[in-house]
């Protein structure tokens, strides 16, 4: 076997072996991305404030109220809504929807964090997690460069 060919083959088995990791991948980040339903949502508590320095920090929560949710919000959130380093929304509450995770619009930047258990709305500054597609297209990429410079 020449060198080229050993070559080829390990390339062949690297691309393979790199697919496979990218798939397994993509397949954990977005089944951990879901959010279960645990508790009937008549059951749901969820932290609900907005904009104050104790909804943002939780350090002082006998400030903050607790509402029972109503039967079609089955979700605690946090929402952040931030332009640049202003910060325009930051509010805790029951959601009827749950769209985890961070977008980006122009210079606004509104990030979802969301829960599905009693009072479980804690989160001090949702992430600004890439989403699932976004961290596969990234191996990927990383993938064809390392392949085009072999």
């Amino acid at each position: 076997m020449s060198f080229s060919d050993r070559h080829m083959t390990v390339c062949t088995c690297t691309s393979t072996l790199f697919i496979l990791v990218a798939i397994l991948a993509y397949t954990r980040v977005s089944t951990a991305m879901k959010v279960y339903r645990p508790v009937p949502a008549e059951l749901l508590r969820c932290w609900r404030c907005e904009n104050s320095h104790n909804c943002q920090t939780m350090k002082h929560t006998s400030n903050l109220s607790i509402v029972t949710c109503e039967l079609d919000e089955p979700f605690c959130t946090v929402l952040k809504l931030q332009e640049k380093d202003d910060m325009r929304i930051f509010r805790r509450d029951c959601t009827h929807t749950c769209n985890h995770g961070c977008q980006r619009t122009g210079s606004l930047l509104s990030c979802t964090y969301c829960c599905s258990n009693s009072l479980c709305n804690t989160d001090t500054a949702p992430s600004h997690a890439i989403s699932a597609r976004t961290f596969v297209l990234i191996l990927l990429l990383g993938k064809i460069i390392h392949f085009l410079y072999l």
